[in-house]
């Protein structure tokens, strides 16, 4: 998705880079850029990053040096951009550069890449959630799942949404929905014997997520007990049981 313009207020980091053009010729260049960069700490998982630019390289990346180095596993949900609607790789823990922006496709040569650019880490939307686990009940359906991962800004929410099914999908047009905070909603004030499915989805500071799978539950009564009156005592019980005996003993 392209990005928002400009810094957002929940970018992880934002920072001003200023470049100037290098000597070279296309495709390599024997100079690399100078450049500044402010603000160059960011806290991200509870880590404060320190980030210096080391200049735009020979094969037209620009690296990062960033302390500690993070890991891939660190920064595998979040996105980089230079500058709006450019989304560069990144490769973290695999050298001491922290990660770098390969640059090859969107500047011919170093004179373009000059001026004051905007940089960015940004989190995304929360992956949709495993379809939800269901266990009807009388007119209402527990509901339970498992959070997924939150693209990098914490989820702050779910929301669950349930339609009668119609042939073979749930008419979601006439269904209903609840907003929670957990990963577990019980609705209520459902028909017996009637079909329903059911959907989550989970929500952090960058937005929605994708929708679930459904899954599909039919609510119903549960039979009642019988009357107390017409329930066996234990000694009942064996008294029926020595009767019995008695009568087969009896027949040989």
């Amino acid at each position: 998705a392209a990005a928002q313009t400009g810094c957002q207020d929940t970018d992880i980091w934002c920072a001003t880079l200023t470049t100037g053009a290098s000597t070279g010729f296309t495709g390599y260049y024997s100079s690399p850029l100078v450049g500044s960069l402010s603000p160059t700490t960011f806290t991200y998982g509870g880590k404060t990053y320190t980030v210096s630019v080391l200049g735009l390289n020979s094969f037209v990346f620009l690296p990062f040096s960033m302390s500690p180095v993070p890991t891939n596993e660190t920064f595998e949900d979040l996105t980089f951009y230079v500058n709006d609607n450019v989304s560069f790789a990144m490769n973290a823990g695999t050298s001491s550069s922290g990660f770098y922006w390969d640059a090859t496709a969107h500047w011919a040569d170093h004179s373009s890449f000059a001026g004051t650019h905007t940089v960015r880490i940004v989190a995304q939307t929360p992956e949709a959630p495993d379809a939800p686990t269901l266990d009807a009940g009388n007119a209402q359906i527990a509901v339970s799942w498992t959070a997924p991962g939150d693209g990098g800004s914490a989820i702050t929410g779910y929301e669950v949404q349930w339609a009668p099914v119609e042939g073979t999908d749930p008419n979601w047009v006439q269904g209903s929905s609840a907003d929670v905070t957990g990963t577990s909603h019980t609705i209520a004030s459902l028909t017996n014997g009637t079909e329903y499915g059911v959907r989550v989805r989970a929500e952090n500071a960058l937005g929605d997520s994708d929708w679930s799978d459904h899954t599909t539950a039919k609510p119903s009564t549960v039979p009642a007990a019988p009357p107390k009156n017409n329930r066996l005592k234990p000694r009942d019980y064996d008294t029926d049981m020595y009767k019995g005996r008695n009568e087969i003993e009896r027949s040989f």
